[in-house]
């Protein structure tokens, strides 16, 4: 991991995302990109330009108060301000600069708020080609050792689940296998526990455990293990058309992510 982009509106979840990320960047001594981006849609003509410049003068500012957190010393951060789009423009700089992680705080009164919850959080995790890891808040514990990866563990899964894997040996983290069953998706223990050491066979896994989990909804599951674990983080395999992506956008992911406030890291599948 050498490239993290943190996407900011300055609130207090776009700091706790700041903080999380300085740690991730300090122990893979990788390079973050601070970026906020300015909506074009709120801008029209030149007589908009003496606008702008305002508003350039005020995020400089805010942004040089960002860098100068605590939490930020000794990581290497460049400070990217854009008017675009959002959604295309986090999608633009993240292929651009070969990210391999963005990191975004869940709960801003505006723009990052947007791109979690609204049509553009849906939009990034399509195109997003790398992880996008979502923080409430500052966990009380940033050296994650417990995570928790919800998934139907079907072939199709190990690509993102390599990636997960990956980011749980940067904390020497355990990986907990979960499958929900619900009465709508139902499978045998003996079933789902066999993709699981299958997996775990082709990935080279040793530190892991294996469980199965019924409940009556997949959100629910994932939430009520995660808690019965102590888990520091909930890993998530979606699909740029269907799978699991549900579960990030839309009503579904406010009521995952508002009851949960561990971090969530979601990494698409190959399609």
């Amino acid at each position: 991991m050498k490239r993290i982009l943190i996407p900011t509106d300055f609130s207090e979840a776009a700091y706790a995302a700041a903080e999380v990320a300085a740690d991730i960047a300090k122990r893979t001594e990788a390079r973050v990109y601070l970026l906020h981006v300015v909506n074009l849609l709120e801008y029209g003509d030149e007589e908009e330009t003496a606008k702008k410049l305002f508003v350039m003068k005020l995020v400089r500012k805010r942004m040089e108060e960002m860098i100068a957190q605590p939490f930020f010393k000794d990581v290497n951060v460049v400070e990217v301000l854009q008017f675009d789009l959002i959604y295309e423009n986090i999608t633009k700089m993240a292929n651009k600069h070969e990210i391999d992680l963005i990191v975004m705080g869940s709960h801003g009164t505006s723009g990052v708020k947007e791109l979690i919850f609204g049509s553009n959080a849906q939009r990034i995790l399509r195109r997003s080609n790398c992880p996008v890891l979502t923080v409430k808040k500052v966990p009380e514990n940033l050296d994650f050792k417990n995570i928790v990866f919800a998934s139907n563990f079907n072939e199709e899964v190990e690509t993102a689940f390599l990636a997960v894997q990956r980011f749980a040996e940067i904390y020497n983290a355990k990986l907990h296998m979960l499958r929900v069953c619900t009465i709508a998706d139902f499978e045998s223990t003996n079933d789902s526990q066999a993709k699981m050491k299958k997996l775990a066979e082709n990935t080279g896994l040793h530190d892991f455990s294996m469980n199965v989990h019924n409940s009556y909804s997949l959100e629910r599951g994932i939430s009520e293990f995660s808690k019965e674990m102590g888990a520091d983080l909930t890993a998530i395999a979606t699909h740029g058309r269907d799978g699991l992506l549900h579960i990030l956008v839309g009503s579904r992911t406010e009521e995952l992510v508002n009851h949960e406030d561990i971090p969530i890291l979601s990494v698409r599948m190959q399609d």
